[in-house]
């Protein structure tokens, strides 16, 4: 199907609700594939009061909260047709504005927080 052919879709957004999500958990069934969203944050941050420097985030003396925030079901197929399009989009974003960054390690985020701010 060329272009000309496509159907062209448009939609409201304006009171389309938006959900921040940094984690996801998948669970499967013959009829359906469900997606658990949610948001990992530190649990505590801990403050240095002497340099007024705040750290915490997946620092390793602090435990990981997780929210809970929404479940997604999808049917198998549906499933499949969002995970191509998720791919197409990534894609895109990187063909626009480069490739993505490599996941750090918690153990190297930790030690990238525990060290002193960089001097301006």
């Amino acid at each position: 199907m060329d272009n000309e052919q496509q159907l062209k879709v448009s939609y409201e957004t304006d009171d389309v609700p938006t959900l921040y999500c940094n984690n996801v958990n998948v669970t499967v069934s013959f009829s359906d594939l469900r997606l658990y969203l949610a948001e990992v944050a530190p649990k505590t941050i801990f403050v240095n009061a002497e340099a007024g420097e705040t750290t915490g985030a997946l620092n390793t003396k602090s435990e990981a909260l997780v929210s809970p925030k929404l479940s997604v079901v999808f049917n198998p197929e549906f499933a499949k047709s969002v995970g191509q399009t998720l791919l197409t989009a990534v894609a895109k974003y990187e063909a626009i504005f480069g490739s993505l960054r490599t996941p750090k390690s918690v153990a190297q985020i930790s030690e990238a927080m525990l060290q002193p701010a960089p001097k301006k």
